[in-house]
Protein backbone atom coordinates (compact mmCIF):
# COMPACT_ATOMS: atom_id res chain seq x y z
CA UNK A 1 0.00 0.00 0.00
CA UNK A 2 0.91 3.71 0.25
CA UNK A 3 3.09 4.94 2.98
CA UNK A 4 6.44 6.71 3.49
CA UNK A 5 8.25 3.43 3.31
CA UNK A 6 6.71 2.89 -0.76
CA UNK A 7 7.37 6.32 -1.24
CA UNK A 8 11.02 6.20 -0.09
CA UNK A 9 11.51 3.37 -2.43
CA UNK A 10 10.33 4.76 -5.28
CA UNK A 11 12.48 7.82 -4.72
CA UNK A 12 15.61 6.10 -4.26
CA UNK A 13 14.85 3.48 -7.13
CA UNK A 14 14.43 7.46 -9.03
CA UNK A 15 18.05 8.36 -7.66
CA UNK A 16 19.70 5.00 -8.31
CA UNK A 17 18.39 5.09 -12.08
CA UNK A 18 19.90 8.14 -12.27
CA UNK A 19 23.04 7.65 -10.88
CA UNK A 20 23.54 4.33 -13.72
CA UNK A 21 22.70 6.56 -16.36
CA UNK A 22 25.16 8.98 -15.44
CA UNK A 23 27.85 6.11 -15.04
CA UNK A 24 26.67 4.96 -18.77
CA UNK A 25 26.80 8.52 -19.74
CA UNK A 26 30.55 8.92 -18.65
CA UNK A 27 31.41 5.49 -20.14
CA UNK A 28 30.16 6.03 -23.32
CA UNK A 29 31.61 9.52 -23.52
CA UNK A 30 35.06 8.16 -22.00
CA UNK A 31 35.40 5.68 -24.71
CA UNK A 32 34.62 7.45 -27.82
CA UNK A 33 37.37 10.23 -26.93
CA UNK A 34 39.67 6.63 -26.43
CA UNK A 35 38.38 5.19 -29.77
CA UNK A 36 39.02 8.93 -31.29
CA UNK A 37 42.69 8.65 -29.88
CA UNK A 38 43.17 5.48 -30.86
CA UNK A 39 42.18 6.33 -34.20
CA UNK A 40 45.11 9.32 -34.65
CA UNK A 41 47.45 7.11 -32.88
CA UNK A 42 47.31 4.77 -35.35
CA UNK A 43 47.21 7.05 -38.68
CA UNK A 44 50.15 8.61 -37.18
CA UNK A 45 51.47 5.09 -36.56
CA UNK A 46 50.86 4.25 -40.27
CA UNK A 47 52.15 7.27 -41.68
CA UNK A 48 55.91 7.37 -39.63
CA UNK A 49 56.46 3.94 -40.93
CA UNK A 50 57.02 5.22 -44.69
CA UNK A 51 59.60 7.83 -43.44
CA UNK A 52 61.17 5.45 -41.49
CA UNK A 53 61.49 2.89 -44.02
CA UNK A 54 62.97 6.08 -47.06
CA UNK A 55 64.85 7.19 -44.25
CA UNK A 56 66.53 3.60 -44.06
CA UNK A 57 66.83 3.35 -47.53
CA UNK A 58 68.60 7.09 -48.17
CA UNK A 59 71.22 6.32 -44.95
CA UNK A 60 71.84 2.67 -47.23
CA UNK A 61 72.43 4.48 -50.00
CA UNK A 62 74.48 7.42 -48.73
CA UNK A 63 76.98 5.22 -46.57
CA UNK A 64 77.24 2.45 -49.93
CA UNK A 65 78.18 5.78 -52.52
CA UNK A 66 80.48 6.97 -49.93
CA UNK A 67 82.29 3.57 -49.38
CA UNK A 68 82.26 2.85 -53.06
CA UNK A 69 83.72 6.23 -54.14
CA UNK A 70 86.26 6.38 -50.82
CA UNK A 71 87.70 2.66 -52.33
CA UNK A 72 87.94 4.06 -55.42
CA UNK A 73 89.94 7.14 -54.26
CA UNK A 74 92.00 4.79 -52.26
CA UNK A 75 92.74 2.33 -54.97
CA UNK A 76 93.71 5.34 -57.41
CA UNK A 77 95.82 6.41 -54.57
CA UNK A 78 97.92 3.58 -54.24
CA UNK A 79 99.20 3.11 -57.68
CA UNK A 80 99.19 6.65 -58.53
CA UNK A 81 102.20 7.80 -60.56
CA UNK A 82 101.08 10.96 -62.50
CA UNK A 83 99.28 14.31 -61.63
CA UNK A 84 96.09 12.96 -63.46
CA UNK A 85 95.62 10.06 -61.43
CA UNK A 86 95.56 12.09 -58.41
CA UNK A 87 93.10 14.44 -59.82
CA UNK A 88 90.90 11.45 -60.83
CA UNK A 89 91.38 10.34 -56.93
CA UNK A 90 90.15 13.88 -55.79
CA UNK A 91 87.00 13.74 -58.18
CA UNK A 92 85.83 10.07 -56.91
CA UNK A 93 86.42 11.19 -53.26
CA UNK A 94 84.45 14.77 -54.30
CA UNK A 95 81.67 12.08 -55.58
CA UNK A 96 81.39 9.94 -52.60
CA UNK A 97 81.03 12.94 -50.54
CA UNK A 98 78.55 14.34 -52.62
CA UNK A 99 76.79 11.02 -52.64
CA UNK A 100 76.75 11.04 -48.63
CA UNK A 101 75.76 14.26 -48.59
CA UNK A 102 72.85 14.12 -50.90
CA UNK A 103 71.01 10.72 -49.74
CA UNK A 104 71.71 11.88 -46.17
CA UNK A 105 69.88 15.24 -46.48
CA UNK A 106 67.08 13.41 -48.62
CA UNK A 107 67.18 11.52 -45.58
CA UNK A 108 65.93 14.40 -42.95
CA UNK A 109 63.64 15.94 -45.81
CA UNK A 110 61.67 13.50 -46.51
CA UNK A 111 59.38 13.86 -43.06
CA UNK A 112 56.09 15.48 -44.67
CA UNK A 113 54.10 12.86 -45.17
CA UNK A 114 49.89 13.38 -44.39
CA UNK A 115 46.96 10.99 -43.99
CA UNK A 116 42.95 11.99 -44.07
CA UNK A 117 41.42 12.11 -40.96
CA UNK A 118 37.85 12.95 -40.90
CA UNK A 119 35.71 13.29 -37.62
CA UNK A 120 32.31 14.89 -38.31
CA UNK A 121 31.18 13.85 -34.73
CA UNK A 122 34.04 16.01 -32.86
CA UNK A 123 34.55 16.18 -28.99
CA UNK A 124 37.45 18.39 -29.23
CA UNK A 125 35.20 21.16 -30.68
CA UNK A 126 33.10 21.28 -27.90
CA UNK A 127 35.28 21.86 -25.66
CA UNK A 128 37.11 24.41 -27.34
CA UNK A 129 33.91 26.34 -28.34
CA UNK A 130 31.74 25.90 -25.68
CA UNK A 131 28.92 24.82 -27.45
CA UNK A 132 27.84 21.31 -26.77
CA UNK A 133 26.46 19.06 -29.65
CA UNK A 134 28.24 15.44 -28.71
CA UNK A 135 28.17 15.22 -24.56
CA UNK A 136 25.33 13.96 -22.89
CA UNK A 137 23.99 16.96 -20.75
CA UNK A 138 25.24 15.46 -17.31
CA UNK A 139 29.18 14.73 -18.20
CA UNK A 140 28.58 18.74 -20.35
CA UNK A 141 27.60 19.73 -16.75
CA UNK A 142 30.78 18.42 -14.87
CA UNK A 143 33.12 19.65 -17.54
CA UNK A 144 31.69 22.85 -17.07
CA UNK A 145 31.58 22.60 -13.21
CA UNK A 146 34.22 25.06 -11.35
CA UNK A 147 37.29 23.46 -10.21
CA UNK A 148 37.36 24.19 -6.46
CA UNK A 149 40.84 23.46 -5.46
CA UNK A 150 41.84 25.67 -8.69
CA UNK A 151 42.86 29.40 -7.70
CA UNK A 152 41.27 30.85 -10.48
CA UNK A 153 38.65 28.46 -10.31
CA UNK A 154 38.47 27.82 -14.04
CA UNK A 155 35.98 24.57 -14.97
CA UNK A 156 37.62 21.34 -16.26
CA UNK A 157 36.70 22.41 -20.22
CA UNK A 158 39.10 25.99 -19.61
CA UNK A 159 41.35 23.94 -17.59
CA UNK A 160 41.74 21.01 -20.78
CA UNK A 161 42.10 24.17 -23.30
CA UNK A 162 44.59 26.00 -21.05
CA UNK A 163 47.02 22.74 -20.90
CA UNK A 164 46.27 22.54 -24.45
CA UNK A 165 48.18 25.68 -25.02
CA UNK A 166 50.60 25.10 -21.82
CA UNK A 167 51.62 22.24 -24.17
CA UNK A 168 51.92 23.96 -27.20
CA UNK A 169 49.63 21.35 -29.22
CA UNK A 170 48.35 24.41 -31.08
CA UNK A 171 51.58 25.63 -32.20
CA UNK A 172 53.27 29.33 -31.06
CA UNK A 173 50.24 31.48 -29.83
CA UNK A 174 49.10 34.03 -32.82
CA UNK A 175 50.77 32.05 -35.60
CA UNK A 176 49.46 30.26 -38.87
CA UNK A 177 50.01 27.36 -37.44
CA UNK A 178 47.91 27.76 -34.56
CA UNK A 179 45.46 28.90 -37.07
CA UNK A 180 45.79 26.27 -39.18
CA UNK A 181 45.53 23.47 -36.23
CA UNK A 182 42.73 24.98 -34.32
CA UNK A 183 40.53 24.70 -38.13
CA UNK A 184 42.27 21.57 -38.42
CA UNK A 185 41.43 19.89 -34.91
CA UNK A 186 38.12 21.65 -34.12
CA UNK A 187 37.01 21.11 -37.64
CA UNK A 188 35.33 18.24 -39.53
CA UNK A 189 39.15 17.14 -40.04
CA UNK A 190 41.22 17.13 -43.25
CA UNK A 191 44.95 16.15 -44.35
CA UNK A 192 47.02 15.66 -40.59
CA UNK A 193 50.83 15.41 -40.58
CA UNK A 194 52.48 13.09 -38.54
CA UNK A 195 52.87 15.53 -35.46
CA UNK A 196 49.40 16.75 -36.02
CA UNK A 197 48.10 13.31 -35.17
CA UNK A 198 49.92 12.75 -32.13
CA UNK A 199 49.23 16.11 -30.86
CA UNK A 200 45.33 15.74 -31.40
CA UNK A 201 45.42 12.18 -29.98
CA UNK A 202 47.60 13.15 -26.78
CA UNK A 203 44.75 16.34 -26.47
CA UNK A 204 41.66 13.59 -26.51
CA UNK A 205 43.82 11.83 -24.08
CA UNK A 206 43.70 14.39 -21.55
CA UNK A 207 39.86 15.01 -22.09
CA UNK A 208 38.93 11.01 -21.82
CA UNK A 209 40.86 11.41 -18.30
CA UNK A 210 38.94 14.47 -17.02
CA UNK A 211 35.82 12.69 -17.70
CA UNK A 212 36.21 9.93 -15.89
CA UNK A 213 36.96 11.42 -12.98
CA UNK A 214 33.14 12.12 -12.90
CA UNK A 215 33.28 8.17 -11.98
CA UNK A 216 34.83 9.61 -8.77
CA UNK A 217 31.43 11.79 -7.95
CA UNK A 218 29.34 8.89 -8.68
CA UNK A 219 30.76 6.12 -6.61
CA UNK A 220 30.68 8.87 -3.57
CA UNK A 221 26.91 8.99 -4.20
CA UNK A 222 26.05 5.63 -4.42
CA UNK A 223 28.23 5.34 -1.27
CA UNK A 224 26.29 8.07 0.50
CA UNK A 225 23.03 5.98 -0.59
CA UNK A 226 24.19 3.02 0.99
CA UNK A 227 25.07 4.55 4.08
CA UNK A 228 21.58 6.23 4.24
CA UNK A 229 20.02 2.80 4.01
CA UNK A 230 21.55 1.47 7.07
CA UNK A 231 20.24 4.71 9.31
Amino acid sequence: GEGPALTYVRERRHVTDRITLGILDVSSASVEADCEQRRAALLAEHLQKTPDERERTYTVLGLLGSGVFTIISGGIGIGANSIGVFNTANIATVIGGASELIFGTAALADTTAKGELRHERNLLRDIWTGENSTFAPAVWSFLNRPLLEEPAQRTFRENLISQWHEEGRLGPAGSDTEQHRIDLFFGKGGSYTVDELRDRAAMLDLLATDISLMHQGLNGLIRELLKRDKV
